[in-house]
């Protein structure tokens, strides 16, 4: 008996973490959806397929470029801290830095994509990491077709709603006009 509890016991604890582990990912995923700053950002999606995770579109966005004085010490790929303002009803980046912002919670870890050094302005592109959007395979055919007219007539508004909090963030919903 004493030889089967020695089993059972390991047992029961590598079920008991593969329940946790997953709950803890989806709890902090829905803690940042719920409590998160809420920001619009401009997109432009196009809707590929991945095979292993389903239909999705694939979100570029359209200010995802700050001005800076000097861009010495930012590199391609390296990782980047963006804090965000709100312009005409859009987030806008509003600072990049290095390090972790420690006076807020309202900041997104990013990577460099680009170094424009060639104005007398110098910016930084960058890659913001939710920059997929995944949706029912039923409804994103749907959802093609409209961008497929809305990306014609410039006067139309394709934006992605954004949870942002602790370096995270997480696309609510993409409005298609």
């Amino acid at each position: 008996m004493k030889n089967k509890l020695l089993y059972i016991i390991p047992f029961l604890l590598i079920i008991l973490a593969q329940w946790f582990v997953p709950m803890q990912m989806i709890n902090e995923q829905e803690d940042i959806l719920q409590t998160g700053k809420v920001y619009k950002f401009k997109t432009a999606p196009v809707d590929p397929y991945d095979a292993f995770r389903g239909k999705y579109i694939n979100l570029n966005f359209a200010n995802n470029r700050i001005s800076v004085k000097n861009t010495k010490g930012f590199d391609y790929n390296i990782p980047v801290y963006l804090t965000f303002k709100d312009s005409s009803g859009y987030a806008i980046p509003n600072s990049i830095s290095k390090t972790e912002p420690k006076t807020t919670s309202e900041y997104v870890k990013a990577k460099v994509s680009y170094i424009d050094n060639l104005t007398s302005k110098h910016f930084i592109n960058v890659d913001l990491p939710f920059n997929r959007y995944y949706m029912n395979e039923f409804k994103a055919p749907k959802a093609e077709e409209s961008y497929s007219k809305v990306s014609r007539d410039v006067k139309k508004n394709v934006y992605a709603i954004v949870a942002i909090k602790n370096g995270i963030g997480i696309v609510k919903d993409v409005i298609i006009d």
